[in-house]
């Protein structure tokens, strides 16, 4: 974890002063896009090295020192979950000077075979092995709340959705699970944490990528459902089986709901959840689904407004036709 890297501050220092993200480019880096967050962009650069990174860009803060103290918080994160059992790529990160003002934070993770992503291995793995999956990142989660139910000074939240976990030992030609095999959990770039029951990450944060006539709603979601529902075992395993649907196998949730259930009944003095109804999931995904593209809608006009009509700087990479 956070061993020495030839990555370092200058080099992205300079993907940052050539980054132009409206357009999505740098003329002097070879790099791909791997994927969107709703604040973020993760990138694969060509660093002319043999080990490849995953970097994901946060374009959020008001001072180099914020950026830095971040990415302090999401080591401090990391090193937390992987004290509790959790399985985690080997990462790092810096913070860099932005443009007009702004820093970034990049945070690194030693990037892995795209196929392993759990998201993905719904499209290739046989039913029978995708109810393992469900079953392995149960667990995952649960070590969260056996840390926490031992630890209340100090609770832990995580966003367990299933494209945040990858198959460690992942083999194209004979993809096979079973009950020992392990995860990676991959996605740590929001750390959440709880010391005497208050919030350690600045929430704020989280909202500088919308336009500012729309924050005042997004406060209020965000800081009220999508926030704590990551402290939540119940609302975590929904929002997994609503991934389901969003990943176009929704013939999966009737699979796997008497699994969630079974387990909520095996671990109730730890968790304390009654069973889920498939209602639940469904309703879920509908509202999620709604105030995201809302969300993305807003930021697209909020960036024709910045770049077509005032000229300026837009930070953020925004995302095509995503598919739900």
């Amino acid at each position: 974890m956070n061993k020495s890297t030839k990555i370092d501050l200058h080099f992205l220092q300079e993907f940052e002063n050539g980054l132009n993200p409206a357009k999505a480019t740098n003329k002097s880096f070879d790099f791909e896009i791997l994927g969107y967050g709703e604040i973020s962009t993760v990138f694969g650069i060509n660093t002319g090295e043999n080990e490849s990174w995953a970097f994901k860009r946060l374009p959020l803060f008001k001072s180099l020192k914020q950026a830095s103290d971040y990415v302090e918080f999401y080591k401090t994160y990391n090193n937390k979950l992987e004290e509790i059992g959790l399985n985690l790529p080997e990462c790092g990160g810096f913070a860099v000077t932005g443009h007009n003002g702004i820093f970034v934070a990049y945070l690194m993770q030693k990037r892995l075979n795209g196929k392993s992503i759990a998201h993905n291995l719904l499209h290739q793995l046989a039913d029978n092995q995708i109810t393992v999956l469900l079953q392995l990142v149960l667990e995952q989660v649960l070590k969260v709340w056996e840390h926490n139910q031992k630890h209340p000074e100090l609770i832990l939240g995580l966003d367990a959705q299933i494209s945040n976990w990858a198959l460690k030992d992942y083999d194209e030609k004979n993809i096979s699970l079973n009950e020992n095999s392990e995860l990676f959990f991959i996605d740590t770039s929001t750390p959440l944490m709880q010391k005497d029951k208050i919030e350690q990450l600045d929430a704020e944060l989280m909202l500088k990528s919308a336009p500012g006539f729309i924050r005042p709603l997004l406060r209020w979601f965000f800081l009220d459902d999508v926030l704590t529902r990551y402290y939540s075992f119940r609302d975590i395993t929904i929002d997994i089986l609503a991934n389901f649907i969003k990943e176009q196998r929704k013939d999966l949730i009737e699979l796997s709901l008497p699994i969630v259930n079974r387990f909520f009944e095996q671990h109730f003095e730890i968790i304390k959840e009654k069973p889920l109804l498939e209602k639940e999931v469904f309703g879920y995904y509908k509202e999620d689904k709604l105030i995201w593209s809302i969300f993305l809608a807003t930021r697209r006009f909020d960036k024709f407004v910045q770049t077509r009509i005032f000229r300026k700087r837009y930070e953020f990479i925004l995302p095509g036709q995503i598919k739900r």
